[in-house]
């Protein structure tokens, strides 16, 4: 089957993680979303209509994808997704005729033929519609079905999800060569809790003695090339992603994807890849993004001191989580000074630097912004913030490329206004208004 990720306004509601990524590469479980998507559809290629300014990016990150080219959809059935959409069955049924699946009377995927895949593609990049917009438009006649699952609407949903989801990995069934499950760990002095058969490492993990790994509660899985260090302990459902060394760390509910350096606690939270938090610190119901670097004895609180629930800041709007643990929602390339303090609820965006004061920091730091001695300042000098960038993704073999670049400049200035708000406000007068309604 040929698969097409959508994206639309609604998927900046998930900053500010999506700002430097299609939202189909967050995580769901130890897969991304996309990777989900993909076993659902059982799909052998993959297209994407999305944001303009992120589409240079995404032919970068994935080589193998069609990128805004209306012409792929004539040669054949095509599946459209929804990107922030997370089925609730492992397969999709293929129906006998063409079918739109609605979840909350939205459509988050549809199957359709060349002519008519064609045409709703069309109206996406040519008149600028929606995709339900489009399906109004060219494909009205289409039946509708019922879509079992959940549409993503806030990061903190995704931490969530994401301990739902690990049973979908099909690595835990054992599909995959190079892996095993930890049935043969005990005799390198490793305690495994519960069913060892829910421990499942590729045969380039390493995991030194004195390491507990407890699947009483979930799957845990370590992949390729990932190193579990001497006094670590690792609580299912958890991932520790490809070459990520977890250093005297206590890892619970977690997802840790490639080449992360982490160690202290952390707790029911994702890191997107690429980040450090090398030194003891709390870290708990969060999202943290690429590139990101935590400093000693940073620490990130999840929990109100009166236990009520935790309101964000999502696009210059305050918004009820609903929920009493949640932590900080980091973008990517961002940086802590030793001893900073980040508060429940924080969210800060890309390219911000954090550095240690009396307190806490504001709750709301927008991209491309330093917060130091109580001061909130605008980082208008791009090239020096990218000169560092570089030099961080070559420390682990990566490279800043003028994609990159292009990427983050487009990102500054759809951030301007976030960011020209704040200033204005002052960083301790930086609570937005209430979502209406």
């Amino acid at each position: 089957m040929r698969l097409c990720f959508l994206e639309n306004e609604s998927v900046h509601s998930l900053e500010p993680l999506i700002w430097a990524r299609p939202a189909c590469d967050l995580w769901a479980g130890s897969l991304r979303v996309g990777e989900l998507l993909r076993l659902w559809a059982d799909a052998r290629e993959c297209a994407y209509l999305g944001r303009p300014y992120i589409a240079e990016y995404v032919r970068l990150a994935h080589p193998d994808w069609t990128v805004d080219d209306k012409d792929w959809f004539k040669d054949g059935p095509v599946v459209f997704v929804d990107s922030v959409w997370l089925p609730k069955d492992r397969r999709l049924a293929m129906p006998e005729a063409w079918r739109v699946g609605l979840c909350q009377e939205e459509p988050v995927y549809a199957v359709l033929p060349g002519e008519l895949a064609y045409n709703v593609a069309a109206c996406i990049l040519e008149e600028g519609l929606s995709f339900a917009e489009a399906l109004a438009t060219v494909a009205r006649s289409v039946p509708t079905a019922s879509a079992q699952g959940v549409r993503i609407r806030y990061l903190w949903e995704l931490i969530e999800a994401a301990s739902v989801y690990f049973d979908r990995d099909v690595r835990i069934c054992g599909a995959y060569p190079g892996w095993r499950d930890a049935r043969d760990l005990g005799h390198a002095g490793v305690v495994v809790l519960g069913p060892p058969e829910r421990v499942v490492v590729h045969e380039s993990a390493t995991v030194e003695p004195l390491v507990v790994l407890d699947a009483r509660q979930g799957p845990i899985v370590l992949d390729a090339g990932a190193r579990v260090a001497a006094f670590s302990r690792i609580d299912g459902p958890s991932y520790v992603g490809q070459d990520t060394w977890v250093l005297a760390a206590h890892v619970k509910e977690s997802i840790v994807g490639p080449v992360c350096r982490i160690a202290g606690e952390i707790e029911k939270s994702i890191l997107q890849g690429f980040s450090n938090k090398q030194h003891e610190g709390f870290l708990g119901h969060s999202y943290i993004g690429e590139w990101v670097n935590l400093a000693a004895a940073t620490q990130v609180a999840d929990l109100r001191n009166d236990y009520g629930t935790i309101a964000v800041s999502i696009g210059g709007c305050r918004v009820g989580s609903g929920r009493m643990k949640l932590g900080a929602l980091i973008g990517d390339h961002t940086k802590s000074g030793l001893g900073t303090l980040i508060n429940a609820g924080s969210v800060l965006g890309v390219f911000c630097q954090v550095l240690p004061s009396a307190g806490y920091a504001p709750r709301v730091i927008p991209s491309f912004c330093r917060y130091r001695d109580g001061e909130l300042q605008e980082l208008w000098e791009l090239e020096p913030l990218f000169a560092t960038a570089q030099r961080v993704m070559s420390r682990r073999q990566c490279t800043w490329t003028e994609t990159h670049e292009r990427l983050f400049r487009a990102v500054w200035q759809e951030t301007a206004g976030q960011r020209q708000a704040a200033l204005r406000a002052g960083p301790h007068r930086l609570t937005p208004p209430a979502v209406p309604g």
